[in-house]
């Protein structure tokens, strides 16, 4: 499959601004590319209030919600992440420039093999 892949994140019970302003980037490459969008949200709970704030016309949006990320530690996420784009296997993706995903996403890309840009303006 191809497509887009936006891993938002949620801090407070809230979509954060970075995740959204991620989304905007998508929409741009999904216009240049001609592929689809994909979201998914990764958080403490249910997450259905979330997946409303986060609902940006994407194809599809994920939601992995789960007790388990209420307290921050980057392995958890490091395995959702995996698992979803082992799932969809989308061209590229992106996730917003936050303090989590600067920890966790490197440690994502080395288990893929894969590249990595970080600090995108």
């Amino acid at each position: 499959m191809t497509g887009i892949l936006v891993i938002g994140e949620v801090s407070g019970g809230n979509v954060t601004k970075q995740s959204l302003e991620t989304v905007s980037v998508a929409k741009k490459l999904s216009s240049a590319l001609g592929q689809p969008i994909f979201g998914a949200l990764i958080g403490c709970g249910e997450l259905s209030a979330e997946a409303k704030q986060f609902d940006c016309g994407f194809s599809s949006l994920v939601l992995i919600g789960d007790d388990s990320f209420e307290n921050y530690l980057g392995q958890p996420y490091v395995a959702a992440a995996e698992a979803l784009i082992a799932k969809l296997r989308p061209s590229i993706v992106l996730f917003p420039h936050t303090p989590k995903t600067r920890d966790y996403a490197p440690q994502l890309a080395a288990k893929l093999c894969t590249g990595l840009a970080l600090d995108c303006v």
